[in-house]
Parts: C-alpha cells; structure tokens; sequence
C-alpha cells in the first residue's frame, strides 16, 4: 500500500524556505526546482488573451509578435531562466526572451517576441501566434 502525505503547510527544519527532496542519490531543493510564472495565451492583431498563467499580471500588446509580460510578483534579480514554445500549425517558430535592454527584461517583467523562421510561410519577421512561456528563479 502506498503512502500518503496530507498537510496545507511544509516548512525547513534548519532553515525555514529548504525543502530538500531526495531521488535516489540525487538531491534538489523543492523551492528552486518550482516554476515561478506560467503563462498560456495567444498573442493575434491586438487581442491578448491569457487562457492560464501563474504569476501574471496582464501582457502588453507592443506590436505584431512583440508582448510585454507582467509579474504579479517580482523575481529577486535579472538571473532568471525562461522557457518558451511558440505554436502556428506546422510551421518553424523561434522566441526571443528578453534583452540586455532594462525596459525589455526586468524584475517585473519580460517583452518577449515571436519569429516565424520558415521560409515558405511568407515571412521571417515577427508574427502574432499563440504561446507557452516558463520561468524559473528566485523571487523577490
């Protein structure tokens, strides 16, 4: 019979924010292996629409294939990672996830842009597509 752990709250013994959760030989703290914001939407001529997200509070429309995502919370510092997946039927996409450019990837936010790279869809530039973004790091 399998086991089953029901609580509303876990914290650290040593110290309250570490969780340690070990696989086998491997060991990773629970808190920095959590995604930190979610966001599925869909990005088409001016009409943002958010179907689910995680720490997100709205996404600014900056043009075709350029959005502007906005944390509820912010991250702690710029050393964040973020995973993206553009979709538009079967053609090749490519994100572009921030800049060097303070207005393009800061605490509280993150313009990402969306390029279409396939040369039979008629253009290589930026195209409004519907997308999935992740981002991991620690929180303010």
């Amino acid at each position: 019979m399998a086991s089953q752990l029901k609580v509303d709250t876990l914290t650290g013994v040593t110290t309250a924010d570490v969780i340690n959760i070990t696989t086998g030989s491997t060991t990773t703290v629970l808190q920095t292996g959590i995604a930190k914001v979610l966001i599925n939407g869909t990005l088409l001529s001016g009409a943002n629409t958010i179907n689910s997200s995680i720490n997100i509070t709205s996404v600014t429309d900056n043009g075709t294939g350029d959005a502007q995502l906005n944390f509820t919370t912010s991250f702690a510092n710029l050393h964040y990672v973020g995973l993206g997946l553009d979709t538009y039927g079967n053609k090749t996409m490519a994100s572009d996830l921030g800049s060097t450019d303070s207005s393009e990837h800061g605490t509280g936010l993150i313009d990402v842009n969306m390029y279409s790279n396939d040369p039979t869809a008629g253009s290589l530039g930026r195209v409004d597509v519907p997308y999935n973004y992740g981002f991991l790091g620690d929180l303010a």
